[in-house]
């Protein structure tokens, strides 16, 4: 056994063991467990080798999978079996590692792991997601409770604060209808616990029924609140939280719940999520009452998250969605069902003008076939992890948007208003918002060069960039050359010039063709 085989396993062994987290070590492009968390691993991807480091007299067993199983993975351990997960890097050498935490997930923060879980096809959509706060108190004989809910994914927040029952049945509705993958609740301190532990109990067995994970979080305090939200909600020009937001701010107890997830989430330690979060009271009252029994009862989604779209549930069948927009607004619909009359015949409304109008509906579904999840390119612009790829999609959604608009204004049924003030008028302010970005997406991008699925500034727009496109195009030619040469050697035409992220340009020969 090697020296540094030794140290690693004297040093994982040394490490705290703790229940429901899962440590994941990141080795150049492969991502490796250790000890039990290996055997975990085993379990979820029946593919994966449980394999040995070290003799047998101090081994430790360790699995090392690729990215595309570390996504399933983490699927599993977060969503499923709703465990907490550590990445760490080696900010040291091979030989003198130094192993440091380079990111922490947990079921309601997904912030350092979004880039595998949503990477692929930049879609977001899961029948339970973000994280809840809940606190209590009594005033009286009555027990008022306070929740925030925070998706940081798509950056929202939302309040609310009601006096509950004994059985909890109002916030059995709104936990169903905000549906959180983890909730915070508060650490009770010694001296307390003898005072209420009945109503804390009783809160944590529901939350456990729904399948949210429970994690205790210390700090509540309130005092920086103003200043925290002051610096994270996006305000109009000359707004604030205090002169903005009066009916949230009398909302004392829900506003310790959010300074709870601003802490949790950490949310104020990374500058890019200045000024890009909405607060909004939940009115729960507004929605026909929706617990765990009812979903079941009525089988609204499946309990089984891998059978997501199975059509015998209801969600699975009404689920024609073409965007993972559309996606999470069904499952909204579903979860928080009107109660308001009118707004439920506009809603039937819109619904009726896509199915009498069949001609409108196949071409509205054309266009709107292959639009992207902006929410979730707009995440990645604001973590400054967009690349020309990711503008050159949306710049493309936002060119069918003129086409979108006309299409609507051929309809001239009877609810030719309801159409106009639910979507032309929104449409017609989006491209005029974006005309901006589209000339200049236009301006800037060499089209030609997408065309060879090369994502690049036009070289035109600068002198450096021009020189550097020459260069390209005479290693182009060279390249070019090798691969005929490359052919003509093997007595194979079938030899291609292919590029790969990480591996530059490469000749490729697939096996088939060489048997």
């Amino acid at each position: 056994m090697s020296d540094i085989a030794a140290e690693f396993i004297a040093y994982f062994k040394n490490l705290p063991k703790i229940s429901g987290l899962c440590r994941v070590y990141e080795r150049n492009d492969k991502y490796c467990c250790y000890g039990d968390d290996a055997k975990l691993i085993t379990k979820v991807l029946t593919t994966a080798q449980l394999k040995s480091l070290g003799s047998d007299g101090d081994s430790l067993n360790y699995v090392s999978i690729t990215k595309g199983h570390l996504i399933q993975a983490l699927r599993y351990l977060l969503f499923v079996a709703q465990y907490k997960v550590e990445i760490l890097r080696n900010t040291g050498s091979v030989r003198s590692p130094d192993w440091t935490v380079a990111g922490k997930a947990s079921p309601g923060n997904l912030a350092a792991v979004e880039d595998f879980l949503f990477s692929e096809d930049n879609s977001y959509v899961l029948t339970q997601r973000g994280l809840m706060a809940v606190k209590f108190a009594m005033e009286g004989c009555e027990m008022v409770l306070a929740v925030a809910y925070c998706d940081a994914l798509l950056r929202e927040f939302q309040i609310c604060q009601f006096v509950d029952n004994p059985q909890l049945t109002t916030f059995q509705s709104v936990i169903a209808q905000l549906s959180p993958q983890e909730c915070l609740l508060p650490s009770v301190p010694k001296s307390k616990q003898k005072e209420a532990p009945t109503k804390s109990n009783a809160i944590i067995e529901t939350l456990k029924s729904h399948n949210i994970a429970v994690a205790e979080c210390g700090d509540f305090s309130d005092q920086f609140i103003v200043q925290d939200l002051n610096r994270l909600i996006q305000f109009e020009e000359g707004q604030n939280f205090q002169n903005s937001m009066k009916d949230e701010s009398e909302m004392k107890l829900a506003l310790s719940c959010v300074a709870a997830i601003i802490k949790y989430l950490q949310l104020l330690s990374d500058e890019n999520n200045f000024s890009q979060f909405v607060l909004s009271v939940f009115k729960s009252e507004l929605f026909a009452k929706v617990d765990q029994s009812c979903e079941i009862g009525l089988g609204l989604f499946p309990e089984i998250k891998s059978d997501f779209h199975v059509k015998t549930y209801l969600f699975g069948h009404l689920n024609s969605c073409f965007t993972s927009a559309g996606e999470r607004l069904l499952i909204q619909w579903i979860k928080q069902p009107l109660m308001d009359i009118r707004k439920i015949e506009e809603r039937l409304d819109i619904v009726e003008i896509f199915v009498k109008d069949i001609s409108l509906q196949n071409n509205v579904s054309k266009l709107i076939d292959k639009f992207i999840d902006i929410e979730m390119l707009c995440r990645k612009i604001q973590r400054r992890k967009a690349g020309l790829q990711d503008l050159y999609k949306i710049y493309q959604m936002l060119m069918k948007l003129p086409s979108l608009k006309n299409e609507l204004l051929t309809y001239i049924g009877s609810h030719k208003a309801v159409l106009e003030e639910n979507f032309i008028k929104e449409i017609q302010e989006r491209i005029e918002d974006c005309e901006n970005f589209t000339s200049m997406i236009s301006q800037t991008l060499d089209f030609e060069a997408i065309e060879n699925r090369e994502f690049v500034i036009v070289a035109e727009y600068d002198e450096t960039l021009l020189d550097l496109r020459k260069r390209m195009t005479k290693l182009k030619k060279s390249m070019d050359v090798d691969l005929e040469k490359v052919r003509n050697d093997l007595g194979l035409s079938s030899v291609r010039l292919e590029s790969f992220e990480k591996l530059g340009f490469t000749f490729r020969l697939t096996l088939k063709n060489v048997i």
